[in-house]
């Protein structure tokens, strides 16, 4: 019996000296915001850069964020970034037992983050790893300095480094057609294997006029329902891909295939963008704008915008797919 008790204590004892070393955190009574930068409207660049050497360079441009300078940034993913900027306290100190797990977690593991004002001076830099050992913080490590801490924003859990995105698919804007109605020209629709639903769009407020594609397509003669024109025209308000698939590897066989529908858009001010889409299907047989708002047989497509390879979602560009029909009033 003695033995078994013995035993019974001795494991207690273990547990509780694994539950202060590595759970304990050493008490912070420093600025809990020394990782914070509070007025965010200062910083003008961010840096991110990974071990394996990926970096993100995030500039501000006229109210808006640019990633390396070309692509506007998804302003979710700004908002978030920033708001992490922004509230991110210090939350302890690792305890000294835990400190060099925690620093090769940062050696191996950690992003480098830098922030610059519109001058191009340094205002923070530090680099943030993993989630500490009970899983409520995020290493991390000032730049020059050796002591870590751990981080996290207050009334959330979870670890923060996702939110540091490294990828340039994670950062870009995803809208494929981003243009309010009046803003518009004319807007085409080709469908490759139903030429006699393809149609164009042209016109202002109140005047639009539809016409076939294909002169083998007898015009429609019934007055233009103007009303239905300018809703569809709406649609276009903003259309965002699901993800930017660049480099798959279904990229080349799929752009060789006949796509279901090429929508051509230009703007008054002349600019153009084309976009062709591929449904995700293995068969494709009913018509544009069959059982309402382009209805499909197929729940995603692929699609093809310059030299982006993107997946989109039926529910949400289903809505242009409509036939040349659907204009008129009857």
């Amino acid at each position: 019996m003695n033995k078994i008790l013995l035993g019974i204590f001795l494991i207690l004892g273990a547990g509780a000296i694994w539950f202060f070393a590595f759970r304990s955190n050493t008490t912070y009574s420093g600025s809990e915001d020394r990782f914070a930068i509070k007025d965010v409207s200062k910083i003008h660049k961010i840096f991110i850069g990974t071990k394996d050497g990926n970096t993100s360079v995030l500039t501000r441009n006229n109210g808006s964020w640019l990633y390396d300078g070309k692509f506007k940034v998804r302003k979710n993913a700004m908002i978030r970034l920033l708001e992490t900027t922004q509230k991110m306290e210090v939350l302890a100190i690792p305890p000294k037992i835990a400190e060099k797990g925690v620093k090769m977690d940062l050696s191996q593991n950690a992003l480098l983050v830098r922030y610059f004002d519109k001058r191009g001076n340094k205002i923070m830099g530090y680099q943030i790893a993993g989630a500490s050992a009970d899983g409520q913080g995020t290493h991390i490590l000032m730049e020059d300095e050796t002591q870590p801490y751990i981080v996290h924003i207050p009334i959330w859990e979870g670890i923060l480094t996702p939110r540091f995105l490294t990828k340039e698919e994670d950062w870009r804007d995803r809208a494929v057609f981003a243009v309010d109605y009046d803003k518009i020209k004319s807007v085409s629709v080709e469908y490759p294997n139903y030429k006699n639903q393809s149609f164009v769009i042209e016109g202002k407020k109140g005047d639009y006029t539809v016409k076939p594609i294909h002169k083998t397509t007898t015009p429609i003669t019934n007055e233009v329902s103007q009303g239905s024109v300018q809703k569809y025209l709406l649609g276009f308000r903003r259309l965002e891909a699901e993800a930017i698939r660049n480099g798959s590897e279904q990229e080349a066989g799929i752009t060789k295939q006949l796509p279901f529908a090429i929508v051509n858009l230009t703007r008054k001010d002349g600019s153009k963008k084309e976009v062709r889409f591929y449904p995700i299907v293995s068969t494709f047989e009913e018509s544009p704008g069959a059982g309402g708002a382009g209805a499909a047989p197929t729940e995603k497509y692929f699609a093809t915008l310059n030299d982006d390879f993107l997946l989109v979602q039926q529910n949400v560009f289903g809505k242009i797919f409509q036939a040349y029909t659907s204009f008129f009033i009857n």
